[in-house]
């Protein structure tokens, strides 16, 4: 088992934040000191602009909950604009997220798009590329027992409305964190 000072540094790409159950649990298991989650300016654009396509009159509310990210993990915010690293990526749109990677030295970018970056693109750079769900399931892994603690007490600060373990892992697997979910069972949640 690795020493908790060893805690991976992870990108969060856009499309993990838009999912507020995904990153309620990541940002716990973060504040618990089992991960350093990094993003940068651009991907909490992305982020903005995928909740307002979705929810358009709840702007408000995403600012909000992206400010609140911010607040809450003031040194996660990394710039990418010092330049763009030379890999091919199915869209180059994405690049920026490698850079935020590369910027921050994270060994990884916890992504649902997995196949927008592919291993051997980034095997070069040091950098995988996981699913929030493979990510967490191998945290779990690594940290049984203070993850349980975590989600434990994530769940017992729920009150509007309250939350069962059964609820949640309900939520997780509505999330696509299925073998987190299933992991987490294992382990007595």
């Amino acid at each position: 088992m690795r020493h908790l000072d060893d805690i991976p540094r992870v990108v969060l790409d856009a499309d993990v934040l838009v999912h507020a159950w995904t990153t309620d649990v990541i940002l716990s298991l973060a504040d618990a000191g089992l991960l350093e989650p990094v993003w940068s300016p651009a991907i909490m654009d992305e982020a903005l602009k995928a909740i307002c396509r979705v929810r358009p009159k709840a702007r408000k509310q995403a600012l909000a909950y992206l400010g609140a990210m911010r607040a809450a993990f003031p040194l996660a915010c990394q710039s990418a604009e010092v330049g763009m690293p030379d890999v091919v990526l199915p869209d180059p749109n994405d690049l920026h997220v490698v850079g935020t990677a590369l910027i921050a030295n994270a060994q990884a970018i916890v992504t649902y798009n997995t196949k927008d970056f592919p291993p051997e693109a980034l095997s070069s750079l040091g950098i995988v590329a996981l699913s929030p769900d493979r990510f967490l399931t191998a945290l779990a892994e690594e940290y049984e027992g203070a993850v349980l603690t975590t989600m434990r007490s994530l769940i017992s600060q729920k009150h509007h409305p309250p939350r069962t373990s059964k609820e949640e892992s309900a939520g997780l697997t509505k999330n696509h964190l299925d073998e987190y979910a299933r992991t987490l069972e294992r382990l007595g949640l």
